[in-house]
């Protein structure tokens, strides 16, 4: 799917089967939880490299800081929720209630990316004949390790190797 035809439906869509792909949930929380990745930015690299678009390191500073407040909100709701898990208070259906709204708030950053993304101009590069995807080194990985620091994180970047390959 190229660029231009990128949506935030098509983009929700995309990420929610994802994200549900092997172990891809599970890998993405790790790398939020413990290296502070914001997981829509992750699932927009594994689209990118599926797509053959490349995002250079001012791209993706410019997506992450267009996300910057609603990952703020994201990380206040997230909190609320968890200390609202059914487990430590009994109350599922307030739970539920904020998970709902969770996901509300992550489809609404997943639209902040797709438009920023198109703002920014991302250009697909064009496959090569005989030449599989998988073959090709999309630099857009290297932005997105060095946009979080974790060129010398040996374990997150395997993290990430391991979310791509889902």
């Amino acid at each position: 799917m190229p660029l231009t035809s990128l949506t935030s439906e098509t983009f929700w869509s995309y990420t929610c089967e994802r994200y549900a792909r092997g172990k891809t949930q599970e890998l993405a929380l790790t790398l939020q939880d413990t290296y502070g990745v914001n997981v829509n930015l992750l699932l927009f690299l594994c689209w990118c490299t599926e797509n053959n678009v490349v995002v250079i390191l001012s791209q993706f500073k410019s997506l992450a800081s267009a996300v910057e407040q609603s990952d703020q909100q994201l990380i206040l709701h997230r909190a609320k929720r968890k200390q609202m898990h059914p487990n430590q208070s009994g109350d599922s259906t307030n739970y539920a209630a904020l998970k709902a709204q969770e996901l509300d708030l992550e489809r609404e950053q997943q639209g902040i990316i797709v438009t920023t993304a198109k703002a920014l101009g991302l250009h697909g590069l064009p496959s090569q004949v005989g030449q599989s995807q998988s073959s090709v080194f999309n630099a857009s990985i290297a932005s997105f390790v060095n946009l979080y620091g974790l060129r010398e994180q040996k374990v997150a970047r395997s993290l990430i190797s391991q979310v791509l390959c889902q």
